[in-house]
């Protein structure tokens, strides 16, 4: 299976990607991965949305992408990431007190997925001012996912199944926050903080837990 690796980071996070790309790189290297890091413009309104353009391109390249935010970096390294790819789906992502969290997911080269990605982006104008989220492209994609009910929060796999992308709920081990992190965790995600304290939990994790 061809898996690759992509991590996406803007001009305002690049201390952040210093920080985990060198842990995303030894990963990919000890379990046979591509991997990429792509650069993309980031505006305070863009709210994510310049991310679907790259993950759609880098996914027709490979069988399955591991995508992953500037601001996560895998600790266990002897757990290979394929395991949590399943046997029966088209996307694999964690879900936290929110719902689904897009900062880790994996996704399969396939049409429906390459459809959900169509269809995201033309749903830009009409979910932008949606409160829920700020109007994020984690939004929509939610949003597209559950057949663009009014209310999105707390939304489980099974309740994002109407678009027809197979959605399966992967372990929590592969987003972890600072909150509920527990040694042999394979993911540390540095999220709902400011800056100073990402780069402080970031770096301490580089030199305490990498495994």
């Amino acid at each position: 299976m061809n898996l690759k690796l992509v991590s996406p980071c803007s001009a305002s996070f690049r201390e952040i990607g210093r920080l985990t790309e060198p842990s995303k790189i030894a990963l990919s290297h000890r379990w046979n991965m591509q991997v990429a890091f792509p650069d993309y413009p980031h505006a305070e309104t863009d709210h994510g949305w310049g991310r679907i353009n790259i993950m759609q391109e880098q996914l027709r390249n490979c069988d399955w992408m591991l995508f992953m935010g500037a601001d996560t970096m895998p600790i266990n390294h002897r757990i290979d990431p394929r395991s949590f790819i399943p046997e029966e789906g088209d996307i694999a992502v964690a879900f936290d007190d929110n719902g689904l969290q897009s900062d880790v997911m994996f996704l399969r080269n396939c049409g429906i997925v390459h459809l959900l990605f169509d269809t995201v982006r033309e749903r830009r104008k009409t979910d932008f001012d949606l409160p829920w989220l700020g109007g994020t492209e984690q939004g929509c994609l939610v949003r597209t996912l559950a057949g663009m009910p009014m209310y999105m929060n707390g939304l489980t796999a099974s309740e994002l199944q109407e678009f027809g992308a197979r959605v399966v709920e992967a372990p929590k081990t592969i987003n972890r926050y600072i909150s509920d992190f527990q040694l042999g965790d394979w993911c540390f995600h540095a999220c709902n903080m400011s800056m100073p304290e990402r780069v402080r939990w970031l770096t301490a994790f580089n030199k305490q837990f990498l495994q």
